[in-house]
């Protein structure tokens, strides 16, 4: 199933406090124009758009594939040779 995600309430669920599609990134930048105070807010509103890039909360629409317990990662793919 694929549904839009702006404006529904999965995009409540994935901008939870606590909720993250990858370990929160602290962004190392240095601009010699701007205060800390500023560089504070900068970072921060580069982790927020990395982590709305990261959890699909910037695309069209996600595919849910089911319960996360049901699904299983494989990294890599054997073939059997006959």
């Amino acid at each position: 199933m694929a549904f839009p995600v702006r404006g529904s309430t999965i995009e409540d669920a994935l901008s939870k406090r606590g909720c993250h599609a990858s370990p929160p990134s602290n962004p190392v930048i240095n601009l010699p124009n701007k205060t800390e105070a500023e560089l504070v807010e900068i970072r921060a509103k580069i982790a927020l758009a990395e982590e709305n890039m990261l959890s699909g909360m910037n695309g069209d629409a996600l595919l849910y594939l089911g319960p996360a317990a049901t699904l299983t990662r494989r990294t890599a793919i054997q073939l059997e040779r006959t």
